[in-house]
């Protein structure tokens, strides 16, 4: 895959149907159509659902929090987001307790963050839990 007019490719070596056990999903920061982005990433969701029932945990990027809820995984936990998607996301999920003033949330195996640049806290709080400081 090609990402903004060639400036970078992505070329996994498997597909998520291929991948029946993993410890730890990273979602990363969706476009800014994130109704979309859920539209067209069922199985993607269904996928990250059943990763983190099979004992998987998972961290999503800003935006990527749309992906996460859309699993229904957030639903009456705490998560944070971007700010200025707030609105949109509580109007989509409101069983989810959005924070938009927490950089980072830890809710039994289940990671967010908020947006800008919180991702490099969340990934530094991650490899301080996955090995050490």
């Amino acid at each position: 895959m090609e990402f903004f007019g060639g400036l970078f490719t992505a070329k996994p070596h498997k597909s998520i149907t291929h991948i029946n056990k993993t410890d730890l999903i990273i979602i990363p920061s969706l476009n800014h159509n994130c109704q979309t982005a859920i539209e067209q990433n069922g199985d993607l969701i269904d996928w990250i659902e059943k990763q983190y029932r099979n004992g998987a945990e998972v961290a999503s990027i800003c935006t990527g929090a749309f992906l996460l809820a859309a699993s229904g995984l957030l639903d009456n936990r705490v998560c944070s987001t971007h700010w200025s998607f707030a609105g949109i996301f509580k109007e989509i999920f409101r069983r989810v307790k959005l924070q938009v003033d927490r950089l980072i949330t830890d809710e039994g195996g289940i990671y967010t963050n908020g947006g800008a640049y919180s991702f490099l806290n969340l990934l530094l709080y991650l490899v301080e839990k996955y090995f050490d400081r």
